[in-house]
């Protein structure tokens, strides 16, 4: 699977993927995006987009908790003017399913809406119906429903259709059809209990699995600059670089972190900080919205490293035994290597027969652009072992004659000519392992052809006119 099929699959479903909050919740890839925020009745404030990591007096103050990588499940502690709140989300082929539930008496001194819109320019039109949010899609309709909510104007900065509801008691969030804070948190605890059984599987593990795995979700986002999901190092961060910002060995690790819960957000991670590369090629020590990246420096290169790990994880690892597990970039970029390795694992595949005959040259790599460049591997791959014990007998024969005659009368058979035919021979068999394309293009082996030839007649008439 290339990059580009990977990225399209990832732009699939309901998930957190706005980096401005984790209050939003979006689908992909229409983009249309369900964000919930507060007003404080009495000071009059605003909360419209949620982060963690803000720890000012004035400022939200957020626990991340458990979550999966795919947006399955989500739950968060939310602390704001005194007020705590429990946000839990759920979502799944049907749908999205959000659960807001005050935990202290100064829940009552907030307002909870919901605002419904389109990002990042995505196409589509959003509606106010009596008690629901309607959105129009190229290709249906998403209908939004909060529990007791209405359409009161809040005087909030939002930038969609919203709906608001008191914080008197749990508020349930739901699309398709109306249902109730205890429908919701029905479906909540089984997807709930379905995220707890992946950690479980770590053992004494299981704590550190699921710490690991709640602080790379949350920070998973979309970015729409290079239409890909990612995982910066922090969405505050993001927001402050100008939308997203990617450091090279944190999101090297981040892959690694990311592997034992999701094989396709690991490589999407590779490949995100891979092209962020600089005109020269180069990988920067991060990158960021609007081709902001450092051109001077760059980060402990872990990335060779990282993917070799991927490929261990995901049953490659027949690929790093070819090579003997060497850290030596000389020998991770020799191309000859690589196709050997990968001819190699072919033939291992094979049958008798493949053994035996070889196999057809369009078997290397994609179109046939693998081929292997030197010719007494490609030989014994392409031909099989009885096609290259029958050529390599073919020239060892014109050898051993040389040889012979060599042994009978040293002297007699050493003339210029001769030595001349035997250096000629000598280069073309060495070319062939070091340079490669001659044994198999007509066009040159025909002088090898020629060199053997007169060769043999020397020899010949050694034997003829001793």
């Amino acid at each position: 699977m290339d990059y580009d099929t990977l990225r399209e699959e990832m732009l699939q479903g309901w998930n957190t993927f706005d980096t401005y909050s984790v209050l939003s919740h979006v689908r992909l890839p229409e983009g249309f995006a369900i964000r919930l925020g507060l007003k404080h009745r009495v000071s009059k404030r605003v909360l419209q987009n949620a982060l963690i990591g803000r720890f000012g007096a004035h400022e939200e103050h957020i626990k991340p908790g458990l979550r999966t990588v795919d947006g399955s499940y989500t739950e968060l502690r939310l602390e704001w003017l005194g007020a705590e709140i429990e946000v839990r989300s759920c979502a799944d082929e049907h749908g999205q399913y959000i659960l807001v539930e005050p935990k202290n008496e100064k829940c009552r001194e907030m307002i909870l809406f919901m605002e419904c819109g389109f990002l990042w320019n995505k196409h589509g039109a959003v509606y106010a119906q009596p008690d629901h949010v309607q959105a129009v899609l190229d290709n249906g309709e998403i209908r939004v429903y909060m529990s007791d909510s209405d359409t009161r104007v809040l005087h909030t900065p939002g930038f969609g259709v919203v709906r608001a509801s008191d914080l008197n008691g749990a508020v349930a969030v739901s699309t398709g059809a109306p249902l109730t804070p205890e429908q919701v948190r029905a479906r909540l605890e089984k997807a709930r209990a379905h995220a707890l059984e992946a950690p479980k599987t770590y053992g004494k593990l299981e704590e550190a699995y699921t710490a690991m795995r709640t602080g790379y979700a949350w920070n998973t986002i979309y970015d729409p600059e290079n239409r890909r999901i990612c995982s910066p190092v922090s969405r505050i961060w993001n927001v402050n670089w100008g939308g997203y910002v990617l450091f090279e060995w944190d999101t090297f690790f981040c892959a690694l972190m990311a592997a034992p819960e999701s094989k396709e957000l690991a490589y999407a991670n590779v490949f995100a900080i891979l092209n962020e590369a600089t005109e020269r090629g180069f990988i920067p020590n991060f990158g960021a919205a609007g081709d902001n990246k450092s051109r001077d420096r760059t980060e402990p290169p872990v990335g060779a490293m990282t993917v070799r790990e991927l490929y261990r994880r995901f049953g490659m690892e027949r690929v790093w035994e070819q090579y003997h597990y060497t850290r030596d970039l000389t020998v991770l970029r020799d191309a000859r290597r690589a196709e050997r390795a990968y001819a190699r694992m072919i033939r291992e595949d094979g049958d008798t027969l493949t053994k035996l005959l070889g196999f057809e040259a369009s078997q290397m790599g994609v179109d046939g652009h693998y081929d292997l460049e030197n010719d007494w591997p490609a030989l014994f791959y392409y031909y099989g072992d009885l096609g290259f014990a029958l050529y390599a007998g073919f020239v060892l024969a014109f050898l051993l004659r040389a040889l012979r005659a060599l042994l009978r009368d040293f002297r007699g058979s050493l003339t210029p000519l001769n030595f001349t035919l035997l250096l000629c021979v000598s280069l073309q068999l060495g070319l062939a392992q070091y340079s490669g394309a001659l044994l198999r293009r007509p066009n040159v082996s025909i002088y090898l052809s020629l060199a053997l030839a007169l060769l043999w007649y020397q020899t010949r008439e050694k034997e003829v006119h001793p």
